[in-house]
């Protein structure tokens, strides 16, 4: 009786995985609806993180904690985030839940991201939050970043830390010129992202 009760338990997980397997393979990856769901039904209100607060937990060696890289694998080979492992979505099913870590996701698409926090927190896994903005916002708040007030020091030394360049704001500048700055990255930080990208992986 013992082995028949285990075996209808194996068999019910089996079948949810299946079939959130399926709704994951299944779903559009660009489409505004995530794993079957409607638009409203699922966001990441809430489980949202930024660049700068991940820097700080893989810098501080945060127990538990994983990010999953969740663009294809030639974009994880050019650069990812440090320590970050590559999932595509359809390699989800395998990150079976475990108390004590805390999963962080990031991509480049705002409905992938949407899909992989929605599919991990419905099997089970209790900590899982998204990077706000993806890889575009960890290049340009933690290896490129401009930076000014109060915090500028702190953003400054995490940047440092791995391998970025920051900048001090220019006061004088207008408006035009501190956004030209921020999206227009001068040569020679181009080429201290590249040297990040390939080498400088301090928090791995």
């Amino acid at each position: 009786m013992r082995d028949a009760r285990a075996l209808v338990r194996a068999l019910g997980a089996t079948a949810a995985v299946l079939g959130a397997l399926a709704l994951v393979v299944g779903a559009p990856v660009r489409t505004g609806r995530a794993i079957g769901t409607q638009p409203s039904e699922v966001s990441t209100a809430g489980r949202e993180v930024s660049a700068l607060q991940l820097a700080q937990w893989i810098r501080d060696g945060r127990p538990g904690l994983r990010v999953i890289d969740l663009r294809d694998s030639s974009a994880f080979e050019n650069r990812h985030i440090p320590s970050a492992e590559s999932f595509e979505l359809g390699g989800l099913p395998t990150l079976l839940p475990k108390p004590s870590e805390t999963l962080v996701v990031y991509s480049d698409d705002d409905v992938r991201d949407v899909q992989g926090v929605a599919w991990l927190a419905a099997v089970g896994h209790a900590r899982v939050y998204v990077v706000r903005g993806g890889m575009s916002a960890w290049m340009a708040e933690v290896i490129d970043p401009v930076v000014g007030g109060d915090s500028a020091a702190t953003v400054a030394a995490l940047s440092r830390y791995f391998g970025g360049v920051p900048r001090a704001a220019d006061v004088h500048a207008d408006t035009s010129d501190a956004r030209a700055a921020r999206t227009t990255p001068t040569l020679q930080a181009r080429s201290a992202t590249d040297a990040f990208g390939f080498v400088a992986r301090r928090g791995c």
